[in-house]
């Protein structure tokens, strides 16, 4: 599982719906979010005087999963105007960033149940991490009973690691003796030239901002079905021209525990070694944001915005196929005070999440929380947090 959180992803499901929901003729406004996960560790286990973890439980529940841990956070700013049931037009530009480590089960079955002697223990752990600049221009337009959204947008990657290789092993001989060894191979791509900035060299290492950015396409549509039920299908950065990165940084880092026969070396019974090293290139990478295509509807039971439902479901490409599904109930009190309530399972997370808006017109704000994580029964024990804070303003 290679994206843990993907905080950059807005709910495209809902955006030809939220698009005609629009509350002002003209608004301004900022986004602020920012969470963590993991699948095993709950909230009484993280935030106790003393952390105590047992390897056979974790191995037990854990299984061939292994342990997920991801952290992302992400901003943006936009103006929007609307004329309801018309058009509508909005620019939003901001920043994302998520990253996340997985621990193969193989190694904590290792560590729990022993090995064989003169036997080799080997596996791999599954690092990612990447930052992104973005803005986009969307346009909303009512076509008899359809209304459609069209998203161009620009992308910038900032920073990305793709699918390092650190790996680890273990060994134990019959003779007494242990080796652990962890190896770390891994190609950081940035968008500034950071050899120019830590080593001085005297180039310019803003040389090539703005010349790798990509260009991808979302498109919308909701269609009135009934005068309480709305269907829609929603295409979500669809590829036209792939990003990319050349200015990379390469490490290499080994580390290694030798223990011998303690009988035989009291003095010194462990052994250490740590060596690394690391290098400036230039290797071209293409990059490409995550696509999907999703369904989604928004039935209101009373025919009123007082109360709705909006299912959504999705499939996905990134680092293979993956799913999304998701429920949203919104309780609407007279387009001032309006609770959300949400749940599923989203770019490959478990999220349930409540949230409230509090609208005067003039100004908006709106407060969300998650409770999350990549596993479905740990992600009601809040083994994974997100945090939203929105703030709008106009007429």
């Amino acid at each position: 599982m290679k994206k843990l959180i993907a905080l950059s992803c807005l709910l495209a499901a809902l955006v030809g719906i939220s698009a005609q929901d629009s509350r002002r003729f003209f608004e301004l406004g900022v986004d602020v979010e920012a969470g963590f996960a993991n699948n095993y560790l709950g909230w009484n286990d993280i935030f106790t005087e003393t952390i105590v973890i047992d390897l056979n439980q974790m191995n037990s529940d854990l299984g061939k999963m292994g342990f997920m841990v991801g952290l992302g956070m992400g901003a943006d700013t936009y103006m929007n105007l609307t004329i309801p049931k018309k058009f509508s037009i909005g620019f939003n530009t901001g920043v994302s960033a998520s990253g996340g480590i997985t621990v193969p089960g193989s190694l904590f079955e290792l560590l729990s149940e022993g090995n064989d002697p003169d036997k080799t223990y080997a596996g791999k752990l599954d690092v990612n991490a990447d930052v992104y600049g973005f803005t986009d221009i969307s346009i909303g337009l009512k076509a008899g009973p359809v209304w459609l959204t069209v998203t161009p947008a620009f992308y910038m990657p900032l920073l990305y690691i793709p699918d390092p290789d650190v790996t680890y092993s273990f060994v134990t001989s019959s003779d007494g003796t242990l080796r652990a060894t962890a190896v770390a191979d891994m190609a950081m791509y940035s968008v500034l030239d950071l050899e120019a900035i830590i080593e001085k060299t005297g180039a310019n290492p803003a040389a090539g901002l703005g010349s790798g950015g990509g260009i991808d396409l979302s498109l919308g549509a909701t269609y009135a079905l009934l005068n309480n039920l709305d269907l829609g299908a929603t295409f979500t950065s669809v590829p036209l021209l792939p990003a990319s990165l050349a200015n990379r940084t390469k490490f290499t880092a080994r580390y290694s525990v030798d223990m011998e026969q303690v009988l035989k070396n009291m003095d010194n019974p462990v052994q250490t070694t740590e060596t690394s090293d690391y290098s400036y290139d230039k290797e071209k990478i293409l990059i490409l944001r995550p696509f999907k295509f999703g369904l989604n509807a928004n039935w209101r039971p009373f025919n009123r915005k007082i109360l709705s439902f909006r299912p959504d479901l999705a499939l996905g490409v990134y680092d293979g196929v993956f799913f999304d599904a998701g429920l949203n109930t919104r309780v609407n009190l007279a387009n001032i005070l309006i609770f959300d309530l949400d749940t599923g399972y989203r770019d490959r997370m478990w999220r349930h999440r409540i949230g409230m808006i509090l609208n005067f017109r003039i100004t908006e704000t709106e407060i969300g929380f998650s409770s999350q994580s990549q596993a479905f029964t740990k992600s009601f024990g809040f083994s994974g947090m997100n945090l939203f804070v929105g703030m709008r303003m106009g007429f």
